[in-house]
């Protein structure tokens, strides 16, 4: 049965200017029986609330809200660096997270929606992702009841929050995507889905940096050689030139480099995610599934050592971006 929202105004302040709510799902509600929970982030108050219960309490469906933008654009670049900045402590606390696409998930009818507003109020959607609107301070929304539990210290995901700010800055949209795609890994309960995500954000990050213009250079003469030696058979020739594009184009070896040389983590971390790779590939490529408890683990440790290398590959692209 749907109902609407109880309202209350946050902020009164803020009325006829830009706002935005950020509606997103954890794959575990916060341990806090508090209504709301309230911070400061760059300057502006934040506000987490649930979307359907009248407290946090087992509550996976929560709302973000700022208010006070002075125009559209300035509030969707702060809610979508919140969104960096959610799914960045998501993943610090090993929580999953789901964003959405920023489409409406529930509609009411007309005569209702006509009816709401001659009583003064401003019907607002409940889009899964980001909704900006323009304030009037009388939105209401519908909400329905549900059930859910196991828990995670506010206090924490909080500190992580905050922490995740800074290092949300700068972030490019390859990066936002990752960063996502993994908090959306976290929620899934299939470890083998689990798994493939995890390590498809590995292969995509590792894939949107090229090869710098040296390697390029000194593959293109090695290709050039191989081809034209005159010690080789022709056939013979060929197949090391094909051999030498072949690395040039293997996705193993940009991820080894891009762990080990672009993000400089250690050669153990390379060793982990390599061992975790040649499984998924066993998996898909080798036709049979391995035991249950297997694919479980396989989920587990896919989502743990991703999560390590991706985070870290935001915090070095977002230190960079603020160096200059």
């Amino acid at each position: 049965m749907a109902m609407v929202e109880e309202h209350e105004v946050f902020q009164p302040e803020t009325i006829g200017k830009w706002s935005f709510f950020l509606r997103y799902f954890v794959s575990h509600p916060l341990a806090t029986k508090e209504v709301k929970l309230d911070f400061a982030l760059d300057g502006r108050l934040v506000r987490i609330k649930a979307f359907r219960n009248k407290t946090l309490e087992n509550e996976t469906d929560l709302v973000a809200e700022v208010h006070g933008f002075d125009d559209e654009e300035t509030a969707r670049e702060y809610a979508k660096t919140l969104k960096i900045a959610l799914s960045v402590a998501a993943l610090e606390r090993s929580m999953g997270a789901n964003f959405g696409e920023n489409n409406s998930t529930s509609n009411i009818g007309q005569e209702l929606k006509d009816t709401l507003e001659q009583q003064g109020g401003t019907y607002v959607p409940n889009t899964h992702g980001i909704y900006v609107f323009l304030r009037t301070g009388s939105e209401f929304r519908l909400k329905f009841n549900v059930e859910i539990a196991v828990s995670e210290p506010t206090h924490l995901y909080v500190e992580n929050l905050e922490h995740s700010w800074e290092k949300s800055r700068g972030v490019d949209d390859v990066m936002a995507s990752a960063l996502e795609i993994l908090a959306l890994a976290g929620m899934s309960r299939e470890p083998l889905a689990r798994a493939a995500l995890a390590i498809s954000v590995v292969e995509m990050l590792a894939k949107s940096k090229p090869w710098s213009d040296e390697q390029i250079s000194l593959i293109d003469e090695l290709v050039d050689r191989a081809s034209n030696s005159s010690g080789l058979a022709s056939e013979d020739a060929t197949e090391v030139a094909n051999s030498i594009k072949n690395l040039y184009k293997s996705i193993r070896q940009s991820i080894k480099r891009y762990i080990l040389n672009d993000i400089g983590l250690p050669t153990d971390d390379w060793k982990n995610f390599d061992k975790l790779y040649s499984l998924r590939s066993a998996v898909f490529h080798g036709g049979a599934l391995p035991r249950k408890q297997i694919l479980i683990q396989l989920g587990d440790d896919a989502y743990s050592v991703c999560r390590t290398i991706v985070l870290a590959a935001a915090i070095s692209k977002a230190t960079k971006s603020n160096e200059h």
